[in-house]
């Protein structure tokens, strides 16, 4: 730009505006007495809006291209500021006042940082509190809508007002999220994609009532309590090696007969199991003792007797003594036992009578001359 084109600039009542000299997303211009020459021209950049305001309201917005600032392409400005009346002389308005701004209409990033933790979990499992960080990327869906919310803000915005402000109502949406689904801790330590999608989701929704569309949301990095923290930072560098793929590693190729061989003997495996199975399926199983005893296990369940003695039907009406059992040639030395009270406080530990002497431990009746019980094999003194 030369030194004329430049001179001509600061004494010309047009708007212009350099994308260069961007410091934010939402760049206020300062005019000569703050005032607007009415049909003057503005020239918009490539991916920028021109937009007025006053009073802390959005007014009149312009996409890219060049335009006159008249009554009839600013219906706004004639509503609120009343640009097409005259004044009280009768006189036509040459001036009004307003403030500029060019917003940035391209994809823009923002560092967010959760101003505040969210207190998640409940008293059977357990209440922790999780911070979230994460680059967010933006862009502008509704230029007059985004302003509005901007200025319902800040009356006048200043240059790093507009990020502010979104970073603030990002850092509310994030942690209305967590609120609302309330996700298990073991799902953010484990990063669990599940979650990255619903705050996707569930933030960008929640954006585009603001006249913002959420393209992507990378880098997520949760602030999880100390004891859980470690764990999680060794699960996402894992997780982030096995999306670059360097902790992919491809198997040795082996040749085709090799494989074909292992393909055949897999299906012999198959085929064998499965035919195990079947013959398991079809004949009961005996083990090797019932196959070889058959009758003892038999008399053993048949020699079983209840505690004391006593039999008690399943249905409650009647309670008898034990049932008949089958008559056995050989009777174990147990069905030999005499119900008897031993009183356990008489020093005679042992009772010796006519018929032999008597155990103490299992009630046994021996033979006198006995010096260890043929049931329990305890030694007499």
């Amino acid at each position: 730009m030369g030194i004329f084109s430049k001179l001509f600039r600061m004494f010309s009542s047009n708007i212009y505006f350099d994308p260069q000299k961007a410091k934010s997303i939402v760049m206020p211009i300062q005019l000569k007495g703050g005032k607007i020459k009415i049909e003057s021209k503005v020239k918009v950049p490539e991916n920028y809006a021109f937009i007025l305001g006053s009073g802390g309201k959005c007014l009149d917005a312009f996409g890219t291209g060049e335009y006159y600032l008249t009554a009839a392409t600013l219906p706004e400005c004639c509503k609120r500021l009343k640009i097409h009346k005259t004044d009280k002389k009768g006189k036509i308005k040459k001036y009004f006042k307003a403030d500029v701004y060019f917003m940035k209409l391209s994809s823009f990033e923002l560092n967010m940082k959760t101003y505040s933790k969210a207190e998640m979990g409940n008293r059977a499992s357990g209440i922790f509190r999780v911070g979230m960080t994460a680059k967010v990327h933006l862009k502008v869906a509704d230029m007059k809508k985004y302003m509005q919310v901007l200025l319902d803000e800040y009356a006048y915005l200043r240059v790093g007002e507009a990020e502010k402000i979104t970073l603030a109502y990002l850092s509310d949406f994030v942690l209305d999220v967590l609120y609302k689904f309330n996700f298990a801790l073991s799902e953010l330590v484990g990063c669990n994609k599940n979650v990255e999608n619903k705050l996707k989701e569930e933030v960008g929704r929640r954006l585009a009532k603001t006249g913002l569309y959420l393209e992507d949301l990378t880098e997520i990095r949760y602030i999880l309590p100390k004891r859980y923290q470690k764990e999680y930072e060794e699960n996402l560098k894992k997780e982030q090696l096995a999306a670059t793929g360097e902790v992919q590693q491809q198997e040795p190729q082996q040749p085709a007969e090799e494989k074909v061989e292992e393909k055949q003997d897999d299906a012999e495996q198959v085929k064998e199991q499965v035919g195990e199975e079947v013959a398991l399926q079809q004949e009961p199983e005996v083990s090797q003792q019932e196959e070889q005893h058959p009758q003892k296990q038999q008399d053993d369940f048949d020699d079983y007797v209840p505690f004391g003695g006593i039999y008690i039907e399943t249905d409650n009406q009647a309670i008898s003594q034990k049932p008949e059992r089958h008559e056995v040639e050989q009777k174990s030395p147990r069905e030999q036992i005499e119900e008897q009270f031993v009183d356990l406080n008489l020093d005679n530990l042992y009772k010796y009578d006519k018929k032999g002497k008597r155990c103490k431990k299992c009630g046994y009746l021996n033979d006198e001359n006995a010096t260890i019980c043929e049931v329990c094999q305890k030694e007499f003194d």
